[in-house]
């Protein structure tokens, strides 16, 4: 089995082959500045290395968000692009759900990531049933609901001091990793699930602008 991996959510981009009977490759790069430069020649040299360039992978694991727009948007294309012209599946994981695993599972966790203007992505990740809906806002705003949590994200530091009780897991863990999104989406495909390539859609912090003035036109129209 060969999953390639693809991270662009976060500010360090990367990708990552996962092997059976071998060691995984990765690697990254500063997605700011050079992600659409260094995506594709990145996967092509994964590939070649393990000898796999002209079949491709076996199984395309892509971070679905949230994070940032337009790093979320080139790694979702590249692994549709992928999946299609190499005729394999494809599998999506939330950055929150990939960051969870790295914490004790016998303890409630909040996954925080910073969303910029002074406001910070939390979702909370109780030790039984499911995880509510994430929120977004001013880490006062978010404050006594993530009591007593441990907190792991590149929000965490932005988080912990505003939640009474909460602590930062250690070390710290600020994103998900391309190996770690790797990973999970084989456990993902080895239970039976995959996405449909065509309706693989990114998370994002926020609604786009398009899609904030198109709610905030609706709002002030008169009702029939």
């Amino acid at each position: 089995m060969i999953v390639l991996g693809i991270e662009t959510a976060g500010p360090l981009a990367g990708v990552a082959l996962l092997q059976t009977g071998r060691e995984p490759r990765v690697r990254t790069f500063e997605a700011r500045r050079t992600l659409g430069a260094e995506l594709a020649p990145a996967i092509q040299a994964l590939l070649e290395e393990a000898g796999v360039a002209e079949e491709g992978p076996d199984l395309i694991a892509v971070d679905t968000g949230p994070g940032s727009y337009t790093g979320l948007r080139i790694g979702i294309a590249a692994a549709k692009g992928l999946a299609f012209a190499w005729r394999r599946p494809v599998v999506g994981i939330n950055a929150t759900v990939a960051l969870r695993t790295w914490a004790p599972k016998d303890v409630p966790v909040v996954c925080a990531l910073d969303a910029s203007r002074g406001e910070v992505y939390a979702q909370l990740f109780p030790t039984q049933g499911n995880a509510p809906e994430p929120d977004l806002g001013t880490p006062d705003e978010l404050g006594d609901a993530y009591a007593n949590a441990w907190v792991v994200g590149d929000g965490a530091q932005l988080l912990v001091g505003h939640v009474p009780g909460a602590r930062v897991l250690e070390p710290a863990i600020e994103w998900p990793t391309p190996l770690r999104i790797a990973e999970l989406g084989a456990e993902r495909y080895a239970k039976g699930s995959r996405d449909d390539s065509l309706s693989l859609i990114p998370t994002y912090f926020r609604a786009t602008t398009a899609k904030s003035h198109e709610r905030q036109r609706s709002m002030r129209s008169p009702k029939a």
